[in-house]
């Protein structure tokens, strides 16, 4: 296999000159090879050259290392040459890194890019460091997180909650332009520092709002609580204006819109959902997660908000208070969330739409035609289904997205934790920061880390969207602050938005 696109363009076409390095420590300096504009010199030799052979990629310059020894030649980690971090330390000199160069300005894979801004973990950067143009995220408050929600054009719409003494489960929905990192308001609400809470959009106000979704009818959908077991309420927004209508609230939803737990015992009488787990199917219907009684269970809102009806539900073993929705796997400790729904088959119309889920360190898929569920993949001591981290480490538990330019759903986000891991539907197998080496393929593990910016303990719950166009790479909102851009091919990231 020769060296790729992206091979080819940050390993120069220099003056290669086969040397003997018997007298003097580098064929680059006794040569004095100009590198300019092409990355900077690098000693190629036989050790180098195991290395590509290794990694499936072919370079003329390694048949002249045979019989010489040594020869110099120009290579770069950063694929545009031009960029203005091309000649910084943030170029990573290891052949790990030129040999599968990134497409990102900068270089944040080797230890002294560290040093540079857009490398370091954005918490530790100054307040007054900035990365794209318009109003900040971290300027809204003390208290502040960015949460989740869908790419519109080229657009990552990202509520971000905010909150003070006097002003509680406040939200005001960045649009954050994918190319430039630029950001502008979109609905919500932001304290103004001259005149005070200041309203986008009209419509009733947001309370905490933690994930929006794009709906059939091409309009925004969001869903917000103030926390992640409280009553959730759902808002229709405007994607052209803002502007929001409350069409359903749990807390004042009459019981004939909810479903009945079950309970022979005095007190609720309907089930209490959770925004933890919620997505939206092709009829515009709201799915959600369950807490406490009956068991760990799914329910489903009718588009208008006026009916409710059992998706699937595990009875705990000690409850008689219902029957079981749905077969298939029942061993269930914990209740499911990072829901996805999508048509795997491709069939016509929502009949073939099954729901994803996560619980606790299992992933599991739900027909929500029958309530049926089938696990995928299980990562524990005992009883693994692929292969991958286990436990604490299986899964991310907060978020799933499909990918279809890879064919794994990625799952995200724990608090404290670690994780971002991909899961093959079709095998099981789960892989942790995966990155996808243009020759070997992958998810594989080790294409280098991902460097200072993207801490994976502090991913916390922020939200994530896959690049529809270009390289089809991950934008992760982290830090609870900034948007942290992360390079699939190569595992490399860097602060994008700030």
């Amino acid at each position: 296999m020769s060296l790729g696109k992206g091979q080819e363009s940050a390993i120069a076409a220099a003056t290669v000159v086969a040397f003997d390095l018997s007298n003097v420590n580098s064929a680059c300096a006794a040569l004095e090879t100009d590198c300019t504009g092409q990355g900077f010199c690098y000693d190629v030799n036989s050790t180098t050259c195991e290395y590509l052979a290794d990694k499936q990629l072919e370079w003329d310059v390694c048949d002249t290392v045979g019989p010489t020894g040594t020869v110099a030649a120009c290579v770069s980690s950063i694929e545009d040459t031009s960029s203005p971090y091309a000649s910084t330390p943030a170029n990573c000199g290891f052949v790990q890194y030129w040999s599968n160069p990134t497409v990102f300005p900068i270089d944040c894979r080797c230890g002294d890019a560290a040093f540079e801004s857009p490398c370091k973990r954005p918490y530790e950067l100054s307040s007054v460091v900035t990365f794209g143009k318009g109003p900040r995220p971290r300027d809204l408050a003390t208290e502040m997180r960015l949460w989740n929600g869908p790419v519109y054009g080229r657009e990552w719409f990202v509520p971000a909650f905010w909150k003070t003494s006097s002003k509680p489960n406040q939200t005001m929905i960045y649009a954050i332009h994918l190319d430039t990192g630029d950001r502008r308001y979109f609905s919500g609400t932001y304290n103004d520092p001259a005149n005070g809470l200041t309203r986008v959009g009209t419509g009733p106000d947001f309370v905490q709002v933690m994930d929006m979704k794009v709906g059939p009818d091409g309009q925004f959908y969001a869903v917000g609580a103030a926390s992640e077991i409280s009553e959730p309420k759902i808002w229709r927004v405007d994607p052209a204006t803002g502007n929001r209508t409350l069409i359903f609230d749990a807390a004042t939803a009459p019981a004939s819109a909810l479903c009945p737990n079950g309970s022979t015992l005095p007190g609720l009488k309907t089930v209490q959902m959770a925004a933890q787990g919620w997505s939206m199917d092709s009829q515009g219907r709201f799915y959600f997660s369950m807490v406490n009684q009956p068991g760990p269970s799914i329910v489903r809102i009718s588009a208008d908000g006026t009916a409710c009806d059992y998706v699937t539900s595990v009875v705990d073993v000690d409850s008689n208070s219902r029957e079981n929705v749905g077969g298939g796997y029942d061993d269930f400790q914990f209740d499911f969330r990072a829901f996805e729904i999508r048509d795997p088959d491709g069939a016509e119309g929502p009949q073939g739409e099954k729901l994803y889920a996560v619980s606790n360190n299992m992933f599991l898929v739900v027909d929500i035609a029958t309530g049926n569920r089938s696990l995928i993949s299980k990562g524990t001591d005992v009883g693994n289904i692929g292969a991958g981290p286990i436990n604490a480490e299986a899964f991310g538990d907060r978020w799933t997205r499909w990918d279809p330019y890879r064919n794994v759903y990625w799952t995200v986000g724990a608090l404290g934790g670690s994780s971002a891991v991909t899961v093959d539907p079709t095998t099981g197998y789960r892989a942790t920061w995966p990155c996808w080496h243009p020759s070997l393929g992958g998810p594989l593990t080790a294409c280098g880390g991902t460097g200072k910016a993207l801490i994976p303990g502090y991913l916390n719950f922020g939200g994530f969207v896959i690049d529809p166009e270009g390289e089809h790479n991950l934008y992760f909102a982290h830090d609870t602050m900034a948007i942290v851009k992360y390079d699939v091919k190569t595992g490399n990231a860097y602060t994008f938005s700030l």
